[in-house]
């Protein structure tokens, strides 16, 4: 057991925190991560994520990476041997293909399947015109972001 920032909280290598001998076990964010809400001098600091708190006591990060990853995707899993500094872009590509976890289906970039976006990108590709607002109408996409993903600026893992 660490002290994290000298506040008198202190983290396990387990992912656990604990504040004048008591464990504490934060609140879980919408997004699955766990929240400490830390106190100094009888006023609140900050609520950290419980798995940045982790990375900064054990591990090391020569390179300055400014994110924690959860190797499993278990975002209330904060042992150290599940957490490793990276990227936002390594983060991403683990998810993607570590997990193979993709975009929410209710991601407006999901409203065009991947066999539409290669197609219209192929005849980008040979000059052939395309009609991007019609092309938007019919998808239900701004046009603005359909040329961005066409032009590959969007959803480039087609």
């Amino acid at each position: 057991m660490q002290e994290f920032r000298k506040t008198n909280y202190f983290v396990t290598e387990n992912g656990e925190c604990f504040n004048n001998g008591k464990q504490l076990f934060g609140q879980k964010t919408k997004k699955g991560y766990i929240k400490i809400d830390v106190w100094v001098n009888a006023k609140r600091e900050k609520l950290y994520f419980l798995h940045r708190m982790v990375g900064e006591v054990f591990i090391p990060n020569p390179e300055n990476l400014p994110q924690i990853n959860h190797k499993n995707g278990d975002k209330a899993d904060n042992r150290i041997a599940n957490l490793e500094w990276a990227t936002q872009s390594q983060n991403i590509q683990h998810r993607l293909d570590e997990l193979k976890v993709g975009m929410d289906i209710n991601h407006k970039s999901t409203k065009i399947p991947s066999k539409e976006i290669k197609i219209l990108r192929w005849k980008k590709s040979i000059g052939y015109p395309l009609n991007l607002r019609e092309i938007a109408k019919k998808w239900g996409l701004d046009v603005k972001y359909l040329g961005k993903i066409i032009n590959g600026k969007q959803r480039t893992r087609v």
